[in-house]
């Protein structure tokens, strides 16, 4: 059971205004279908909300004391301990509740004594926002219900903008608000009639280490963690990557027995998709991908926003992508944030070694300012009225600096207490209302075990990967995303390792050239100039009201201008941005119960219809701003004329999740070439229009395409551009929006395509194959697939597709295209995914037949002009496939043998199609790929010869490849 709280305290009573103000809090902090309860006497009054199952009562009275908790509370918390929890508190001790795992915050009410409590846990999972007027003491879980219900200001604190455009996050105990403030992590806050005492609970003393191992007490520590968190649960998630810390989670969940299931999102090909592959696969555990696109940022913004009370940069919702799936077969979600900071994965010898304390906290400060760390850059953003005097930022990284301790305590205190304590207390929070989420590494016995390691043990995070090594041997011998080696490795030979990395990376600075690598988790910098543009243009330009007063206009369009024209990379500064426009659009959206302050008069109804302010918004959101968005986007893709040609046969299941993913609103026709199967009672049933091809004519795809193109041209006139989606292929979420905006702005592009990856990659060898093959480069390129987003008077000048081929039909046209003056573009950005269903041998070599075949075709119509491509590839099947293994053979006689050595030549295209994929992919598919191409050599020799010999005999192949 997950729950919030909030209330109003005075001892002195509670007026007419206090009440109405406190049900206005209840009310609008109440989500749909959630479990409610309140209590209230004279001078107090409570209320709790919980958010999903659970049986115990939400407000437990005894001996006239009454409780409420948040979080997800533990059974412990009953009413059989009241007295205990008011005995320690009266006494000044640490409950031994709130040791209890999970986190939890609470409100303790003394009715007859006139005293309250409120709680934080001792690692402030859970926050408690607590702000004063009208002489009462306001609280609440979360921030908007208390700003809306009227008694509460909402004034903004320039101090909290501008540590938010400093560090991406709050520190301390700030809010954005000036009249609220976050309880600090084991704090109590004693109410009474003599005023409020503010208590930081001492916690236990940590024990001296003893002699065993450190990476033992760890394993120990956090065993016990992982047990108490997975205890009576059937199923647990958790979300593995390539890193150390839901390694470490996977490891011990298996050691105590549990039933696992992982789950891993990220860019198609990332570096964490393929490392948390080999991990399930090395320990048997169900695993299933969630491939990120940028299109969850739009969708879930509102209630990355909401949950986190716009105190965090927007782009760290990306959890949200794969929580659906997570919910809907997990019982309980190990999350591994904190980790590696506890850990130390932030220290290095430079920072180690230091002794002057100004100097670590400039270099913590400069790794840290992620946003505008230029003080510069956040005077001219602050608009004048708010530039009122404000802190140094550094001052939050000198506070966690301490005399009587080295100075990289202190940084290493920064980023446990704030930066991390920040992203762990709402990263949660983000899916607690959909699952149990569990968060070990914030167990007390854990935290103890990593506090006690000696430097030498944090440094380079040497006893946490001792306990990799020690504890879970198999899966130490799986690289790391960081060092890209094998944890199983001597630790001498991964400081080489990172050195070695950080001397190419500074190499390649030097000489301008872009690091080479594979792709990581997100892309947010292109996200944001494509799948999100327009969310970034609605929030902060044609939405930017919100931000007047706050900030100078001129200098976020100048932020946003040079981010999409790609000259600099602001991602983190428009996070910040976003974040903070969202958090006062919220605001204002929102009705107050009482009108005050300089934000939030909102109109009548706002968001209030749709709020879920315990879970995401309904419908994954459905609030106002979204809807108006998506409102926006369906006109400008009507102003656009955008039409979509899906063409097919025999496709099946494929067809439906092909039609499915086609954008709502647009015209679109599926063209058919004679299907079998039920492939036209499929699109009749989604209601798209169908065009069956003659089958007196032979078929081939481009015909298809060709008369798709005349029917959508002939019912739509003012058809602008046209998207050609092969029936195999689901078309990405926000590929359209992000294509048609392109074609815009860059007038001198007749084509353009994006990334295509396999559907299921790991299903059969072929389908790797296949996903490798789609790893095309990006930028101008000479040619594209099928599945193209083409102008349509670009297409018409060029007269269509040439009908008569039945392969090569794509760059037959990109070249006449090019030809015309224009260009041919792939953008770094998912437009399709593909399902190719190769199971079977022959399957492949009638696939690598097409291309061999599709050349041919280029090189007869254009000749030498179709670009010395097709040359070099005709050249090449038939050296290496023809040339070269008949001479070898045919003058081994002769040399007693020695001219099969020419054979050995094979290496040359081998080692050139290893190196081509390689930088982005393991050894074990760079080799699977080197040889596939080597092999593929024949059935494109094969493929030229069909082609020669319908050629030869006037007559060309009708039948499709398929």
């Amino acid at each position: 059971m997950r729950a919030e709280f909030h209330g109003v305290l005075s001892p002195a009573g509670l007026d007419d205004a206090a009440r109405d103000a406190f049900e206005a809090l209840h009310a609008s902090a109440a989500p749909a279908g959630a479990r409610s309860s309140t209590w209230s006497c004279a001078w107090a009054a409570v209320g709790v909300h919980a958010l999903r199952g659970g049986a115990r009562p939400l407000v437990r009275e005894a001996e006239g004391l009454v409780l409420v908790v948040a979080g997800d509370p533990s059974p412990a918390w009953d009413v059989a301990r009241l007295a205990e929890l008011r005995d320690a508190l009266a006494a000044g001790r640490a409950p031994a509740l709130l040791r209890e795992p999970p986190p939890a915050a609470a409100c303790l009410v003394d009715v007859a004594a006139r005293r309250a409590w409120l709680l934080a846990d001792r690692a402030g999972l859970v926050p408690v926002h607590v702000a004063r007027a009208d002489g009462a003491l306001w609280f609440s879980t979360r921030l908007r219900p208390l700003l809306r219900c009227g008694a509460v200001p909402d004034d903004l604190d320039p101090e909290g903008v501008a540590d938010l455009l400093a560090f991406e996050h709050l520190t301390g105990d700030r809010t954005l608000h000036r009249a609220v403030r976050v309880l600090p992590p084991a704090t109590t806050l004693a109410l009474d009639a003599d005023g409020e005492r503010a208590t930081v609970r001492e916690e236990p003393p940590v024990d001296a280490p003893d002699d065993g191992r450190p990476s033992d007490r760890l394993h120990a520590a956090l065993l016990g963690a992982v047990s108490d968190a997975v205890a009576g649960a059937g199923t647990v998630g958790i979300t593995l990557s390539g890193g150390l810390d839901s390694r470490a989670l996977l490891g011990c969940a298996l050691e105590v027995g549990a039933h696992v299931e992982t789950f891993t999102f990220g860019l198609p090909g990332s570096r964490d998709i393929e490392l948390a592959e080999e991990l399930a696969r090395r320990t048997g555990v169900a695993h299933s991908t969630v491939p990120l696109d940028g299109s969850h940022l739009p969708r879930d913004l509102e209630h990355v926003v909401d949950v986190t009370g716009g105190g965090v940069g927007a782009v760290h919702g990306q959890i949200l992508a794969v929580l659906d799936r997570v919910a809907a077969g997990s019982d309980v979600l190990l999350d591994g944030l904190g980790g590696d900071m506890l850990s130390g994965g932030h220290l290095a010898w430079d920072l180690v070694t230091a002794r002057d304390p100004d100097r670590v906290v400039e270099r913590t400060w400069r790794r840290h300012a992620s946003a505008f760390a230029d003080d510069a850059a956040r005077a001219r953003l602050l608009d004048p009225d708010l530039a009122v005097v404000l802190p140094d930022p550094r001052d939050a990284v000198r506070a966690c600096v301490r005399r009587d301790e080295p100075p990289w305590r202190g940084a290493h205190r920064f980023d446990v207490l704030e930066r991390q304590r920040r992203f762990v207390q709402h990263g949660p929070h983000l899916c607690r209302h959909a699952v149990d989420v569990r968060t070990p590494f914030r167990d007390a016995d854990v935290e103890a075990a990593f506090g006690a390691l000696p430097l030498r043990q944090l440094v380079e995070q040497r006893a946490y990967l001792d306990l990799h090594r020690r504890a879970w041997p198999e899966l130490a011998r799986v690289p790391d995303a960081a060092r890209g080696v094998p944890l199983a490795w001597p630790q001498g030979l991964r400081f080489l390792k990172r050195a070695g990395d950080a001397s190419a990376r500074r190499l390649a600075r030097a000489l301008d050239r872009p690091a080479r690598g594979r792709p990581g988790t997100t892309d947010y910098p292109t996200w944001l100039r494509t799948t999100c543009r327009a969310l970034v243009e609605e929030r902060l330009l044609d939405g930017g009201d919100v931000l007047e007063g706050v900030l100078r206009r001129a200098e976020v369009e100048r932020v946003v201008a040079e981010h999409m024209g790609g000259r600099t990379d602001h991602t983190t500064r428009l996070g910040a941005l976003l974040a903070l426009a969202t958090w006062l659009q919220l605001l204002r959206a929102t009705p107050r119960g009482r009108a005050r302050g300089a934000i939030g008069v909102g109109g009548p109804g706002g968001l209030a219809a749709d709020r879920d302010i315990g879970g995401r918004p309904p419908a994954r959101g459905a609030g106002v701003a979204t809807r108006d968005l998506a409102a926006r986007r369906a006109r400008a893709a009507a102003d656009a004329a955008v039409g979509l040609v899906v063409v097919g046969r025999n496709e099946g299941p494929r067809l439906e999740r092909c039609l499915r993913s086609l954008p709502a609103g647009l015209p679109a026709v599926y063209v058919d070439s004679g299907s079998t199967d039920d492939s036209l009672a499929i699109a009749a049933s989604l209601d798209v229009p169908i065009h069956a091809l003659d089958p007196a004519r032979p078929f081939s795809a481009a015909r298809a395409r060709n008369e798709g193109f005349g029917v959508l041209r002939a019912a739509h006139p003012t058809l602008r551009c046209v998207q050609f989606v092969d029936a195999d292929c689901e078309l990405e979420p926000g590929w359209v929006d992000a294509g048609r905006l392109h074609l815009d702005e860059h007038p001198e592009v007749g084509v353009l395509c994006g990334r295509l990856r396999e559907r299921e990659p790991s299903r059969s060898v072929y389908h790797r194959l296949a996903d490798m093959e789609w790893d095309e480069p990006v930028g101008d390129v000479r040619t594209c697939g099928g599945n193209a987003l083409v102008r349509t008077d670009v297409f018409e000048a060029a007269g269509g597709y040439q009908e008569s081929l039945v392969a090569g039909e794509e760059p037959d046209l990109c070249l006449r295209v090019r030809r015309a003056g224009h260009l041919v573009r792939r953008l770094d950005l998912p437009m399709t995914t593909h399902e190719a269903d190769i199971t079977r041998f022959a399957q492949w070599w009638r696939r690598a037949e097409r291309w061999g075949h599709g050349y041919t075709e280029m090189l007869v119509d254009h000749g030498r002009r179709a670009e010395r491509r097709w040359v070099r590839a005709a050249a090449s099947c038939v050296a290496w496939a023809f040339v070269l293994p008949v001479v070898a053979l045919a003058c081994a006689a002769p040399t007693d043998g020695w001219s099969l050595l020419l054979l050995a030549a094979y290496a040359v295209p081998l080692s050139r199609a290893y190196r081509s994929r390689r930088p982005r992919r393991t050894r074990a598919d760079a080799a699977l790929y080197a040889g596939a191409c080597l092999l593929g050599k024949w059935a494109e020799l094969h493929g030229v010869l069909i082609c020669l010999g319908n050629r030869l005999s006037s007559r060309r192949r009708t039948e499709l490849f398929e």
